[in-house]
């Protein structure tokens, strides 16, 4: 065995797996094992200190993330180390590091482009993202941002320091210079100036440490002694108590209803918003403080001052200060205009009053379009005559002559009262005075009734005058006017010499001279009597007499609706348009009574009876029989129309046929019909019509039914008609007052079908019997 450990010694040793030494000693020496291509184990005394000197390397450009070596002293056997900080990519050249620390010297051929940096011969490459310093630089061009990282940066500069805008004289659009508050460009802008010179900022704008201007363009310094001009204002709050001291206040505006001045008092106090004109010098009597102007173009397009309102000083006396307040407008004769003052406050100096006027000239007319209040006493016309009088009891006087109308058009006097119709004492009057406070005449209303009055000594009475003068002007209408009737204050008519006077309670008397006389009232035409009225002395009777035609009595009851109600032709037939009573006896000398065309109506006998030729109809109630004014036996008719709703409730509401007839009375259906206007299908069996007495709804057949239809309408398909024929021998009522002074009605058993029925009417004939 030691040959064969001998032997291998002395050959080479190949191994194809780990090799271990175990148990390894140490020792001095320098030399160290290395490992060459083959794979081949040996010594390398050359290694200094037992580290390589050297490393063999190769060119290799694909890997683009690399980590170059460094030690951490500049001599000594010290260990290799990378940092993740500081890379290398062989692709493309690139070194990487968070920082570079010192200056840059030299000028290479190309330089990647550095933020902030621009070599002669720079190119488009990525970013650096911190250089701490650089040399001086004549100039820098930078395509991209230029961020200044240190928490208070500074650009320093010995002299003038220049910021260009457009520098290529772009014209197509404005390049500004901006300003933000975050690194997203296009957002968080905060100020920008643009190369017009125009500078928008959107926070507040300070001078030194005072807020000037806040975001909303509101100016916050204080007072400027002068302000020559300001650019266009969209809008101008001011809190203080501004002043202007110029000659003229200027508002323009080209929009409709603009501009707008509005004076605005928040207070919750009473106190209003004042606009003031004042005048400081020394006032003096008629000074005029100040005029609001009305001004627009004519169709000329000439500036016309329209309408003013003018406010000034009256007096201007100390302790007796009055003013004037005046409002004028344009007016024009036809030829040229002027301004006139249509309404003029004057206050007094002396009377603590205020003087009014109002209109212009004579013919200014004015319009009060609602109620006009008279506080004072008097109205007066243009000299300080009192017109019209007012006292505090509403009475109205007037001094003189009251002319009512004008030029054209009817002049109507209306005197009212009681307008409400609540009071039949209150009445319309117009009363006449004179001889002091003496009411001698009146023409009034009375109840409905024209009084026409006069009251006063036996010298009073009232006289009627006509006459062919035609008076103007102030001309008395009395002037060649002649009496016609007059009526004494003892009551004497005199119609044209005819006198007459009435006995005591007569309201006219035709007093005839002689016992004999029967006095008369003739009516004649061109001079022939066509009728009179007369009475006559000898047998004591009124003759009313048509010489020439009929006689005809009318009568009326709205003033224009009279008809002839008796009329006696020129031959003594005797008509009438209406009903005619006879509150005694009628008696016919003749046999018959005729119709208007002479058709014999009625023939009588002569014993009391009578015939008809014809049949008889009498369209009202026909009572047959019974003693004095009570009847036995009544035949009337009732006609009633249920719609769809009361066809609907019928089985809850029954409907009155016939109202109860009174005490003792029973009502009893005879005949009659029922018209159904059907509207859609009726499918309750149950609904059972009947008429019965009030109270005993739904009415029961056999028992408290006068009319009975069973099955009312079930499953008919059209409209139809029933025939009402009373019961024969059948109980309608097991007692004997369910029927007495008891209203008809009728029901159902049972509701109809909803909507089935458009309308029903029934037409009944019945009897009221009288049970006393």
């Amino acid at each position: 065995m030691k040959f064969i450990g001998q032997y291998i010694q002395q050959f080479i040793a190949r191994f194809r797996a780990d090799v271990f030494l175990e148990n390894i000693g140490t020792s001095s020496e320098t030399g160290v094992l290395v490992v060459d291509s083959d794979g081949k184990i040996t010594k390398n005394t050359s290694i200094s200190g037992g580290v390589a000197g050297t490393v063999t390397v190769a060119d290799e450009s694909t890997d683009t993330t690399c980590f170059p070596a460094f030690v951490t002293a500049a001599t000594g056997d010290l260990a290799l180390k990378t940092g993740s900080n500081l890379s290398f990519n062989s692709n493309t050249g690139a070194l990487t590091a968070t920082s570079f620390v010192g200056p840059l010297t030299g000028q290479a051929d190309t330089v990647a482009t550095i933020a902030g940096l621009a070599p002669n011969t720079a190119t488009t490459a990525a970013s650096q993202p911190n250089i701490t310093s650089v040399g001086t630089l004549s100039s820098i061009a930078t395509s991209g941002d230029i961020t200044l990282g240190s928490a208070d940066p500074h650009l320093l500069s010995n002299g003038d320091m220049t910021f260009v805008l457009d520098n290529d004289n772009d014209s197509s659009s404005v390049q500004s210079f901006k300003f933000h508050n975050n690194t997203t460009h296009g957002s968080g802008e905060i100020a920008s100036l643009d190369e017009l010179g125009n500078l928008q900022i959107d926070g507040g704008f300070m001078t030194g440490s005072t807020s000037a201007m806040n975001s909303s363009g509101v100016l916050l310094v204080a007072a400027q002694t002068n302000i020559t001009s300001v650019g266009t204002l969209t809008g101008l709050t001011v809190s203080g108590d501004p002043s202007f001291t110029s000659d003229s206040f200027t508002i323009t505006s080209a929009t409709s209803t603009r501009p707008t001045v509005t004076i605005t008092n928040s207070n919750t106090d009473q106190k209003p918003s004042t606009l003031v004109f004042k005048k400081s010098a020394t006032g003096a009597d008629s000074d005029n403080i100040g005029v609001l102007a009305f001004n627009a173009d004519n169709d000329a397009d000439q500036e016309q001052n329209f309408a003013f309102i003018s406010g000034g000083i009256n007096t201007a006396a100390d302790s007796d200060e009055s003013g004037i307040l005046d409002i004028f407008v344009l007016t024009s004769d036809g030829s040229a205009a002027n301004p006139k003052s249509g309404f003029k406050l004057t206050g007094s100096n002396a009377n603590n009053d205020v003087d009014v006027i109002i209109g212009s000239d004579s013919t200014s007319l004015t319009t009060i379009t609602g109620d006009l209040q008279v506080n004072g006493n008097d109205i007066k016309d243009d000299d300080g005559t009192t017109c019209i009088t007012f006292d505090s009891s509403g009475n109205t006087t007037i001094s003189n002559d009251l002319t009512v109308g004008g030029v054209a058009g009817d002049a109507t006097l209306v005197i009212s009262a009681d307008t409400d119709n609540a009071t039949e004492t209150d009445n319309a009057r117009l009363w006449f005075k004179q001889d002091g406070d003496i009411t001698e005449g009146a023409i009034q209303m009375s109840s409905n009734v024209l009084n026409i009055i006069n009251n006063i000594s036996a010298a009073g009475g009232i006289s009627f005058q006509t006459g062919t003068t035609n008076n103007t002007g102030t001309t008395d209408p009395a002037t060649g006017a002649t009496e016609r009737m007059s009526i004494a204050s003892d009551g004497t008519i005199t119609v044209d010499g005819i006198t007459s006077t009435p006995s005591s309670g007569a309201a006219i008397s035709l007093n005839s001279s002689s016992a004999t006389g029967s006095p008369y009232i003739e009516f004649t035409q061109n001079g022939t009597r066509r009728t009179f009225i007369q009475h006559n002395d000898t047998d004591n009777t009124l003759k009313l007499a048509s010489e020439f035609g009929a006689i005809s009595l009318l009568t009326g009851t709205t003033g224009t609706n009279e008809a002839e109600r008796l009329g006696i032709s020129s031959a003594g037939v005797v008509s009438t348009s209406g009903d005619l009573t006879v509150g005694g006896d009628l008696t016919v000398s003749g046999n018959d009574i005729k119709d208007s065309g002479g058709n014999t109506a009625i023939a009588l006998n002569g014993t009391g009876g009578f015939t008809t030729p014809d049949n008889v109809t009498f369209s009202k109630t026909v009572t047959v029989g019974g003693a004095g004014s009570t009847f036995a036996l009544g035949i009337r008719t009732s006609t009633i129309t249920l719609n769809t709703l009361a066809c609907n409730n019928l089985h809850t509401t029954p409907h009155t046929l016939v109202s109860a007839a009174g005490a003792n009375t029973v009502i009893l259906p005879i005949s009659g019909l029922i018209r159904v206007d059907r509207a859609a299908t009726q499918t309750n069996s149950a609904s059972n019509m009947d008429f019965h007495y009030a109270d005993q709804e739904p009415g029961t057949y056999g028992q408290t039914s006068l009319f009975h239809i069973r099955r009312f309408m079930y499953n008919d398909t059209g409209d139809r008609v029933f025939t009402i024929v009373g019961l024969s021998g059948a109980e309608s009522s097991q007692n004997l007052t369910d029927d007495v002074n008891k209203d008809l009605e009728v029901s159902v058993a049972s509701a109809l079908t909803t909507n089935c029925i458009t309308s029903l009417t029934i037409y009944l004939n019945y009897h009221v019997f009288d049970i006393s």
